[in-house]
């Protein structure tokens, strides 16, 4: 485990845009266990990820993009 003092952090927020998705999606992501879970820091409740983390991210992202999307029920 890395040093509390040498831990690199990226922001939801930052790794939406490295990821080129919405800030919902990296949540979604998240939820869906595709990705590692989020560090959330305990006062303000703001979710982070480490940068360490971010290759691995950035792989499951493309993965998961380069999957067909499933068709929505027909109602017909």
């Amino acid at each position: 485990m890395t040093d509390t003092a040498e831990l690199e952090l990226v922001s939801t927020g930052e790794l939406a845009r490295r990821l080129g998705r919405s800030q919902a999606g990296v949540r979604q992501l998240e939820a869906q266990g595709l990705i590692p879970r989020s560090i959330m820091i305990i006062g303000s409740g703001r979710r982070v990820w480490r940068l360490e983390d971010v290759p691995a991210i950035e792989r499951a992202n493309r993965k998961r993009s380069q999957q067909p999307r499933r068709e929505a029920p027909s109602d017909v």
